[in-house]
């Protein structure tokens, strides 16, 4: 709940059991939205993050086809299995990478990627909540919230460069760091894996750009009546 920004803090989200056997659990989300035209937005996004962190917490949901039990991968080979810009890799790619891949945790409140700093690694979140805040007229504007599988700090892999966003743990947050001096020589190499990473910086410059951009002030008409008006 805490990943969606939608969800209005006042009346608070809830999160109920509603019904438990052996064959597994169900619960119910409930919350609030500021207008109806919100409401299927916010409850396909409720579907993709409790989806996501299920499976970033090894729980999957049910299903009515029986399937054969899944191999036991370590969590950077799982995170990776997961991720959408990383699943293209090989299963041999995977495995080499997995054991490049160093688990840092971080507390809430804490500073995972400070605005304007170039990143000499690639974070990818394997669980919690991570807020992304850029500055706005001097004031701080929270533009986002990510959740696993998404990555940080590609600007700094890409083009040595930075974004003016900072980002944060929301909520406990337990992140895999690749560093470049990897992962740099795997995107040269791997054109669609580098194009991926390239599409997300790009929508990630124009949208803090568009948030951050000053609004054009509309000049006053000025016609024959206001003239008239003034002289009197």
């Amino acid at each position: 709940m805490q990943g969606c920004r939608q969800l209005l803090d006042t009346p608070a989200p809830s999160v109920s059991l509603k019904s438990s056997a052996s064959g597994g659990a169900e619960y119910e989300i409930s919350g609030f939205v500021a207008s109806m035209g919100e409401k299927r937005v916010v409850r396909n996004q409720l579907f993709d993050l409790a989806y996501r962190h299920l499976q970033a917490s090894g729980v999957n949901l049910l299903s009515s086809n029986e399937t054969s039990a899944a191999p036991q991968l370590s969590r950077p080979r799982a995170l990776l299995e997961s991720s959408p810009i990383f699943s293209t890799l090989r299963e041999e790619e995977k495995d080499t990478f997995s054991q490049n891949m160093t688990l840092q945790t971080f507390r809430v409140g804490e500073t995972i990627l400070a605005g304007g700093e170039v990143s000499d690694h690639l974070f990818i979140i394997e669980s919690g909540v991570v807020s992304v805040t850029l500055k706005r007229h001097g004031a701080p504007l929270e533009s986002g919230r990510m959740g696993p599988g998404e990555v940080i700090g590609e600007a700094g892999i890409l083009s040595d460069t930075a974004l003016p966003a900072d980002f944060s743990a929301k909520t406990f947050c337990a992140l895999y760091r690749i560093e470049k001096s990897y992962l740099k020589p795997c995107l040269d190499a791997r054109h669609d894996i580098h194009d991926a990473m390239q599409a997300l910086l790009d929508f990630r410059l124009h949208k803090a750009q568009s948030l951050t951009e000053e609004t054009p002030v509309v000049a006053p008409k000025r016609g024959f009546l206001q003239w008239l008006r003034n002289r009197v």
